[in-house]
């Protein structure tokens, strides 16, 4: 019988396959289902024979120019390509029409999978899907796709463990993978990052996947069972106004403070626990900003995806992807950029944020996972200095201080689903004797919950920040002077000094010598007045002769 080509048009009217199914209706009719062992394996025995055949066809053609656009179509499909997965789908689909299968109940992982799936590919069958994520997919994790809300998911040796965002913790799966699944699952990732490869010798990785999660591998003897931990970051368009208002990250009466961090434009660093809403901040700032500004990050995947967002931006997005962080930013010094976007200073990043600080104009934002705010420029500086081969601590703390404006701390409570502002700190470098210090400007009282505020900004700041945008300078100030009278932060607190200079071997050098020079003043001073009683005495003892 001749081969019949698979008709997506037809099909999906006739299975009304075009409509998207609803989301909570699937994940409360799937929680309910128990795995069918009985009926793995017609689908097992389906999905090797697509493979099987698959591969016949391979051989057939595998020296010509159709047997390498099959290898990089099938090998782009697994990094999650849409512009391959499509080919496959169809791929699956025809061999399913053609050899007539029909009934074949699929894994409780795998229900109405294709729902969850990209526009046009929701049009192919629940089975094709089934089939292609078995053989070019993560398998049983394929269920997280179906799971929107959930940011993060855990395999800890065969067991699978997903966030629920409603409950904000962690819930075991019914089902679990076998041994080999959890190897070809790690092969699989492996593909996604050029030269990978976890081993005895090698045996822990970080890897971004092409359709933006976050992969950590640990295998033995780094631990005793495998973990693979996956991250993704949740979707929505946001606006610093959504933050407030919706999420409750900062208190609505400080949005103006939030819009003049973004549009006058000092150099911000967001930091906080893994988790906190980082990105998500970074990305509102980013939004706020007008499009014209040339802004440019650099990120190691799609994690902030400006582009999505906000397609009219004019903004460059620098995907290292492994490759070399100090080229990329050469790369990024030639584009004219007028800000910089750093995402996660780890360890090389560290003295790529401060080049886009020093070479770029105002602007910077960068996220890390630091919690001590004020330790912030000595743990950049020992980056920088690993980085650099061994280069002066001190000054490349100094140097981190000076261009670093403002520290957002973000904060999240024991269930991971509530999250806010802890504090919003100016960091100051004063050139005269070296001193580091932070001043909170914005900060949630620990006992009360409240927000307190101090109008306490350095003049340099005031004055950069008002050359970036006069406007929404004095919006911010005027909006903190308010705020800091309504409820202001208690007098001798939020100031955190890293390095007291007195602490300094040549600051106090310098003041026992200031010291000494007023001592020696203040004697010549009593000196002189001596000399002038004594005379003012010679003189009168004369004049009584």
């Amino acid at each position: 019988m001749k081969a019949v080509r698979f008709n997506l048009q037809k099909y999906s009217k006739e299975q009304g396959l075009h409509k998207r199914g609803d989301v909570k209706t699937h994940l409360d009719a799937i929680r309910k289902e128990e795995p069918s062992s009985s009926n793995l394996t017609a689908f097992q025995k389906l999905s090797v024979k697509f493979a099987e055949e698959l591969n016949t066809e391979f051989v057939a053609i595998a020296e010509s120019k159709e047997g390498d656009d099959m290898v990089k179509l099938e090998s782009h499909a697994m990094l999650g390509k849409s512009d391959s997965v499509t080919p496959m789908l169809d791929k699956i689909e025809t061999f399913i029409l053609n050899n007539k299968i029909r009934d074949v109940q699929l894994p409780v992982y795998y229900k109405d999978i294709h729902l969850f799936a990209e526009g046009e590919q929701r049009k192919y069958s629940n089975l094709a899907h089934a089939v292609f994520h078995e053989n070019y997919g993560l398998k049983a994790l394929a269920y997280w796709s179906m799971l929107p809300d959930s940011y993060a998911m855990q395999i800890v040796g065969r067991y699978i463990w997903i966030h629920n965002a409603k409950k904000g913790r962690f819930e075991l799966m019914k089902f679990r993978l076998s041994s080999s699944d959890v190897n070809k699952i790690i092969r699989t990732l492996e593909s996604h990052k050029p030269g990978a490869k976890v081993n005895e010798q090698s045996p822990e990785i970080e890897l971004d996947l092409y359709t933006g999660e976050r992969v950590s591998i640990l295998i033995e003897p780094r631990v005793r069972n495998i973990v693979i931990t996956f991250r993704r970051v949740l979707r929505k368009k946001v606006s610093l106004r959504n933050l407030s208002v919706e999420d409750n990250l900062f208190p609505e009466e400080s949005l103006p403070l939030y819009h003049g961090m973004s549009l006058a434009m000092p150099n911000t660093v967001i930091t906080g626990p893994m988790g906190t809403g980082k990105t998500t901040l970074v990305r509102a700032m980013i939004h706020e900003r007008p499009d014209h500004l040339t802004g440019i990050s650099f990120e190691n995947d799609y994690e902030i995806q400006v582009s999505i967002d906000n397609p009219q931006k004019k903004f460059i997005e620098m995907i290292l992807n492994g490759s070399n962080f100090d080229s990329a930013i050469k790369s990024g010094l030639r584009t004219d950029a007028d800000y910089g976007v750093v995402q996660e200073v780890r360890v090389d990043e560290a003295e790529g944020t401060m080049i886009l600080g020093e070479r770029l104009q105002k602007g910077l934002l960068a996220t890390t996972h630091i919690w001590k705010t004020y330790t912030i420029p000595e743990q950049w500086a020992r980056l920088i200095c690993r980085y650099n081969g061994g280069t002066d601590l001190k000054a490349e703390t100094q140097r981190v201080a000076e261009y670093v404006d403002l520290i957002i701390l973000l904060q999240m409570d024991e269930t991971k689903t509530i999250k806010w502002v802890e504090s919003v700190e100016e960091l100051r470098f004063n050139r005269e004797n070296g001193e580091i210090s932070t001043h909170q400007i914005q900060r949630r009282n620990p006992l009360t919950k409240q927000y307190e505020y101090r109008a306490d900004i350095t003049k340099q700041l005031q004055l950069e920040m008002r050359l970036k945008n006069q406007q929404w300078y004095e919006i911010f100030m005027t909006t903190l002077k308010n705020l800091e009278q309504a409820s202001p932060i208690p007098v001798g607190e939020g100031v955190t000094i890293f390095n007291p200079a007195i602490a300094d071997p040549q600051y106090r050098l310098a003041l026992a010598t200031e010291e000494l020079s007023k001592n020696q003043s203040r004697t010549a001073d009593a000196m002189e007045r001596m000399a002038a009683l004594m005379e003012t005495y010679m003189l009168r003892k004369g004049e009584d002769r």
